[in-house]
């Protein structure tokens, strides 16, 4: 017997991106030359960028930004899915499942501009513009504010900025996923505390990465695209994999009773596979108590984008920082973000122990403690981690320390350094061939880590009450409290505590505040419902660098801790014969502003927002 069923998706989206008028240009500088007879030249001799902004929100700007002069790009998003398949049930037994088939298509659209490095090139030689004879000037004396501003010699024409940009709309990304899974349910045979249950299944599924170029840096003509590279072919990239599964659940006793369960996974496009087990057993001593207890692992194979070649895919030009290896400067490396073709899986284990009290009518406690340990973490580095692990390299073979090598002050240590350095294998850093032994190219691919350990315990405190005729109140505490998070910075070194650390200059740990916790109080009566909650996180070590040189002073040894409150009422009613929600609500309710700090972007975005308070309302209808 079935019961079949279609499902279709259809999303369409768009997203504004606001950002400043023109970022940083750090490609294709040697080749953006002002000439001296540049008639705003005011150094009398060719010159070039080291790093620039070529348009800021001062003097002429190209019309495509907006009135305040931000550049406005849209990425539009496209999403449909069809799935088709149902439930069954297996006569005359208690066995009973569903299986379905799947196709699902998601791609987004770059729509906004493009700077072409051959326009630009044009313009500083004074062969810019729909004339072919207007001179860009790059200079400060462009902005009438200036005291150097002359309207007829430094002053940038409006259709010489307009010509300096054009148009750019490409699909960037693609991905299509086709499944078909299956899964079964039902009784085994009766034991004398309860019948075994059992539940079986499997899964195939392919998927495909589109790779698709920005046709501005196709043609070698992209401003911030580094016109000397050889581009690397977009590719797509499949991947499929088979799955089966089964997991059974046996009453030893009347308040005691295991799970266990196997999933077995073939990645067999790239070469990966996995057979893993999980077994949870359940206790309840009391009926108002439950003591639990789990173990299992788990198995995450690399993408095929991740084994994608080495090779250039997206750089950027370094502009400061030193190689601790050899004490020579990075400026001017090409880092790049890369695939890593001999990518290994990542596997974890993970133990938990928790309870689950309920003392009271509408009184809860939920407490558990987890230990995870990665093996083989699949990571990403920065430049800084990629030179400092071949550093950590060097140091391990050598029995020095840190501190024993200082390559920037003492010669012999440099001499050891590069010719260390030009005698090893390393695929992600790439060094002059005339021996020097200075870095020319960094690649940014993913590797995989030893061991990651984290440990800590989640809590949940919840009690809900009636008060009269005013309604039921529910209130709530939650929150974690890490123990333990500790990473490997590589092979060679030892594990590193990222635990109450911002991990600003590191990509292997997020910002870890020791605890994080949120505390509510909702409210229930007929139609209407309103809520109050309060997050808060734990303040962490600033350990970031600071944004300019001469700004270490203003450094704070942490960054606070952070405490927001929002508030929200919904009112549900019907319209049109169909259920209604209509819900107003507010964050950010005291208007708390983001810590100021001395870096890029000047405050941390991964845990905070520069939004104060913003209010918010929404109507929804069940059709």
């Amino acid at each position: 017997m079935a019961d079949p069923g279609f499902q279709v998706n259809v999303n369409d989206r768009t997203s504004t991106l606001a950002s400043s008028p023109s970022t940083a240009v750090t490609s294709n500088l040697t080749t953006l030359v002002v000439p001296a007879n540049h008639p705003a030249n005011p150094f009398g001799r060719a010159v070039r960028p080291s790093t620039w902004r070529p348009i800021t929100k001062a003097g002429t700007r190209p019309s495509v930004l907006s009135g305040n002069g931000m550049a406005l790009t849209d990425y539009n998003y496209y999403a449909d899915s069809y799935k088709f398949g149902g439930e069954f049930k297996i006569a005359d037994t208690t066995w009973q499942g569903e299986a379905w088939i799947g196709y699902q298509d998601s791609m987004r659209e770059y729509d906004g501009r493009a700077w072409p490095l051959s326009r630009m090139r044009a313009a500083l030689r004074g062969q810019g513009g729909p004339s072919g004879n207007q001179w860009f000037n790059p200079f400060g004396s462009a902005d009438p504010r200036s005291p150097f501003y002359n309207a007829a010699r430094t002053a940038n024409s409006q259709e010489m900025m307009d010509w300096l940009v054009v148009p750019n709309k490409y699909r960037d990304t693609q991905d299509r996923q086709t499944y078909l899974d299956f899964v079964f349910n039902g009784e085994v045979m009766d034991l004398p505390n309860g019948t075994v249950l059992a539940a079986v299944g499997g899964q195939w599924r392919e998927h495909t990465e589109f790779e698709f170029e920005n046709p501005v840096t196709a043609s070698y003509d992209n401003l911030y695209a580094n016109a000397l590279l050889p581009l690397v072919p977009p590719e797509d990239r499949p991947s499929a994999v088979r799955a089966v599964f089964a997991e059974v659940e046996i009453p030893i006793l009347e308040n005691l009773g295991i799970k266990a369960a196997v999933r077995s996974e073939d990645f067999y496009t790239i070469g990966f596979s996995a057979t893993k087990p999980k077994i949870s057993v359940l206790w309840e001593p009391l009926e108002t108590l439950a003591l639990r207890a789990s173990f299992g692992e788990s198995f995450l194979a690399p993408t095929p984008r991740q084994l994608r070649p080495l090779g250039k895919d997206s750089c950027t030009i370094v502009t400061t920082g030193t190689d601790p290896l050899t004490g020579i400067s990075l400026d001017g490396v090409d880092s790049c973000t890369s695939g890593n073709p001999v990518l290994g899986a990542e596997e974890s284990e993970l133990i938990n122990f928790g309870l689950s009290w309920r003392p009271i009518e509408g009184l809860s406690l939920d407490l558990d403690y987890q230990e995870i340990e990665y093996s083989g973490r699949i990571s990403t580095l920065i430049t800084a981690e990629v030179t400092r692990r071949e550093l950590n390299a060097f140091l391990a073979s050598t029995g020095q320390t840190a501190a024993q090598h200082t390559p920037a002050t003492d010669a012999a240590d440099r001499a050891a350094g590069v010719a260390w350095a030009n005698a090893s294998n390393n695929i992600l850093i790439t060094r002059a061939a005339d021996g020097s032994g200075r870095v020319t190219d960094v690649y940014r691919a993913p590797i995989n880590l030893s061991s990651q350990f984290v440990e800590g315990v989640d809590f949940r405190l919840r009690y809900s009450f009636d008060v009269g005729d005013l309604g039921s109140f529910t209130a709530s505490l939650g929150g974690n409290y890490y123990t333990r998070w500790e990473y490997l910075p590589d092979e060679f070194s030892p594990l590193t505590s990222g635990v109450a650390q911002q991990n600003a200059l590191t990509n292997l740990a997020p910002p870890l505040p020791r605890y994080k916790g949120n505390a509510g109080l909702s409210w229930f009566r007929a139609d209407h419902s309103a809520s109050l909650t309060v997050r808060h996180i734990g303040k962490m070590k600033f350990d970031d660098d600071t944004f300019s040189l001469g700004y270490e002073a203003f450094a704070p040894d942490y960054i606070e801790p952070i405490t927001k409150v929002d508030a929200r009422y919904s009112y549900s009613f019907t319209a049109f014969d169909t259920d209604s929600n209509l819900t107003v609500g507010v964050t950010n309710l005291f208007d708390r502003d983001a810590q100021r700090l001395p870096i890029e972007g000047g405050l941390e975005t991964r845990i905070d927002d520069p939004f104060g308070r913003q209010f918010y309302m929404s109507v929804d209808f069940e059709l």
